[in-house]
């Protein structure tokens, strides 16, 4: 997706000012990005695309964010929870958890227990 970022310009309070600073310099990010965090938080509901889990202003069209990968609509996330139960239904699945539960020395789980 393009940079399509303009100046915006507004007076609000030295107090809120003051505040935007101090998270800017906790989160170690820029005023810009907790101002536009700020307003997408805002405008969440009207903004199409707007990933809810990183912000990311996605294609309104977008199905999975661009950026984290999640699913952005219910069909998506229909699509990702079928395709996860079809996986862990399969033996290559369960080989997998047993190697990987051998190797960190855990107990293996029966199939019913997950």
């Amino acid at each position: 997706m393009a940079d399509d970022k303009a100046h915006f310009s507004s007076r609000i309070s030295a107090v809120l000012v003051q505040k935007i600073k101090e998270r800017a310099k906790q989160d170690n990010t820029s005023i810009t990005a907790i101002v536009e965090d700020a307003f997408k938080q805002y405008f969440k509901d009207d903004l199409p695309g707007l990933c809810p889990y990183c912000h990311t202003q996605n294609n309104p069209e977008a199905q999975f964010c661009q950026k984290c990968g999640r699913a952005l609509t219910e069909e998506a996330q229909m699509s990702v929870t079928q395709a996860e139960q079809f996986i862990k239904k399969s033996a290559v699945y369960q080989e997998v958890l047993d190697t990987i539960r051998e190797e960190l020395g855990l107990e293996k789980k029966d199939k019913q227990s997950e």
